[in-house]
Formats: C-alpha cells, sequence, structure tokens
C-alpha cells in the first residue's frame, strides 16, 4: 500500500493496487483511476477469528475423546 499523497519518484500502480487515500480510507487501483475498496468489513460483527471460550462452546478435533 502507498499513501495518499503522489510522488515523482512513486512508481505508477498497477490494476489491483491498494492505497490509503486523503480521508483515511481504503482506494484501489482499477486500471484508470483510484477509486474506494469494498472488500474490506464493514462494523458488523462479523465472525469470529478464534473461538472465544466465554462466547463460543468448545469444539474438539475428531478422534480426541
Amino acid at each position: 500500500m502507498s499513501g495518499g499523497a503522489v510522488h515523482e519518484d512513486e512508481p505508477e500502480p498497477e490494476t489491483g493496487d491498494l492505497r490509503f487515500g486523503d480521508e483515511g480510507e481504503v482506494e484501489e487501483f482499477d486500471g484508470t483511476r483510484w477509486t474506494v475498496h469494498r472488500g474490506l468489513p464493514g462494523d458488523d460483527a462479523g465472525s469470529a477469528m478464534r473461538e472465544d471460550p466465554e462466547t463460543d462452546p468448545m469444539t474438539r478435533p475428531p478422534g480426541s475423546d
């Protein structure tokens, strides 16, 4: 990722490159211009990245009984 400012010594962006825009949003280069990247999770709860014993039931691997 690169910053939002364009510098003369920076290489030309390639399709799919990501950067932080001036307002802090993530932008993706679509081949012609920078657009807001929508592929990031929102503010919803989403899915857990790990089991949390406080909220998730314990699961054991098969054959560990």
